[in-house]
């Protein structure tokens, strides 16, 4: 049990790394590369997601399988994770009709919860050699 905290600890400091990471590079797009705010957006994202599949693998989890089994299965995991969050959101917000900032915190807890499950028992499993 203690490794499934140990692990988690790591995925949340990744995560916060991760945001760190993405806005600077989103930024630094918009100001040093003259980038769109939709592509430099999307570099922001794209460095993220490679920054956090690499970490996770390395850091968290202590993968040692192979990269092409497991970073399709990472980005698996993370849309998975994206579509519970907007899942979320909307049925607290729209359909319950609760504050939206109360519907969007409840929507990063979700996809919290659903990324680090699907990474530690999917994307990074054990058993993927």
């Amino acid at each position: 049990m203690a490794i499934f905290f140990q692990q988690a600890g790591r995925y949340i400091v990744v995560g916060v790394l991760n945001t760190v990471i993405g806005l600077t590079c989103i930024f630094a797009g918009l100001f040093f590369l003259n980038l769109t705010d939709i592509t430099a957006n999307i570099f922001g994202y794209a460095t993220g997601f490679l920054f956090s599949y690499f970490l996770h693998r390395i850091w968290t989890f202590r993968h040692t399988g192979v990269i092409k089994k497991t970073l399709p299965r990472f980005a698996f995991v993370v849309a998975g994770a994206y579509v519970c969050n907007l899942i979320t959101v909307v049925t607290i917000h729209r359909v319950m009709e609760i504050n939206v900032y109360i519907a969007q915190i409840s929507g990063v807890l979700v996809y919290t919860i659903v990324g680090f499950l699907g990474s530690r028992h999917f994307a990074f499993s054990q058993n993927i050699k």
